[in-house]
């Protein structure tokens, strides 16, 4: 798993040219999906370092892809992705439903991508710091 390649499951291809953008500009690699099966698949090929997804999806919605991702993670020896969740609802059930499926963050629409990228970083980091003090 690379830390740098991002899946980026939104249905709105407007939204979603402009998220690959501006994140393709933030260094990360990224593959793009249209919907939740397609991400689901995707996953299990080649689990992402990152997997930005939009709840509010045509045929399983985010919350089920997330909790898929987690399923696949678990019967296997890759690390574990840093999910986020992009929802146009927002609210405290949508933010608790999302830490339920498995997301590590939550960010309501609009959001402003680089304060995604921000926190992204900052669990990429305290992940390496982890991981270097279990080695030590």
């Amino acid at each position: 798993m690379d830390s740098n390649k991002l899946l980026l499951v939104e249905d709105q291809n407007d939204v979603r040219e402009v998220f690959r953008m501006i994140l393709t500009a933030q260094g990360y690699v990224v593959t793009e999906c249209p919907d939740g099966k397609s991400a689901v698949a995707k996953a299990n090929d080649c689990l992402p370092g990152i997997a930005i997804i939009d709840i509010g999806l045509p045929d399983i919605n985010g919350y089920q892809v997330a909790s898929q991702i987690r399923q696949i993670e678990n019967s296997s020896t890759k690390k574990r992705s840093i999910l986020v969740a992009l929802t146009g609802r927002g609210g405290v059930p949508s933010r608790r439903q999302s830490f339920e499926a498995g997301f590590d963050l939550y960010f309501a629409k609009p959001v402003e991508l680089k304060t995604v990228c921000a926190e992204i970083k900052s669990l990429q980091i305290a992940a390496r710091d982890h991981d270097q003090a279990d080695a030590a």
